[in-house]
């Protein structure tokens, strides 16, 4: 199971990888790039996996730690890009209706 859990890692790696070059990672490229033999369904897996957002510790960056008034500003942003996208769709919305 360990062996299993290493060659997802492994997988999610190369996926990550090719993200990172701008390319979008499929089944087959996983399998053309691991160095070890990789049956379709792990491939698939593993696209999804990371598709989903779910990567494991080893693959993610590591975040940043910003000090508290960085943190503040960097949130208070966030928090106005959302509400200026929440507006956005409620216009959407009522245009619709």
């Amino acid at each position: 199971m360990n062996n299993n859990n290493s060659s997802t890692q492994s997988l999610l790696a190369i996926c990550q990888q090719l993200h990172d070059k701008g390319i979008k990672p499929t089944a087959s490229l996983i399998r053309a790039k691991a160095t070890f033999q990789v049956d379709i369904a792990q491939a698939i897996s593993a696209v999804r996996t990371f598709q989903s957002g779910i990567e494991p510790a080893a693959v993610k960056q590591p975040e940043v730690v910003l000090d508290p008034v960085e943190r503040i500003t960097q949130l208070e942003q966030r928090v106005a890009e959302l509400e200026a996208k929440m507006l956005k769709l409620e216009n959407i919305l009522a245009d619709s209706e």
